[in-house]
């Protein structure tokens, strides 16, 4: 229950990042950490948003990346 709570409030802070409102956004990543602190996600987002707008978008960038790339190297592809 706690991880489906979590994933609802991520989305709910997506969505404001999404929209440009970071303070918003920022407090449900708070509230999603405090339920599943171990989100690579979440925390990527929520430190995003304290960022400047062109350093957002390139450690967000950045975060998918090796994100991909960490798969890549347990799947073995």
């Amino acid at each position: 229950m706690r991880m489906a709570i979590s994933r609802y409030m991520f989305d709910a802070g997506y969505w404001h990042y999404a929209e440009g409102s970071m303070v918003e956004a920022r407090n449900y990543f708070f509230s999603a950490l405090k339920l599943h602190a171990k989100s690579a996600d979440t925390w990527t987002f929520l430190l995003a948003t304290m960022l400047p707008d062109g350093a957002r978008k390139v450690a967000v960038r950045g975060a998918k990346l090796l994100k991909k790339l960490n798969h890549k190297k347990f799947v073995g592809a």
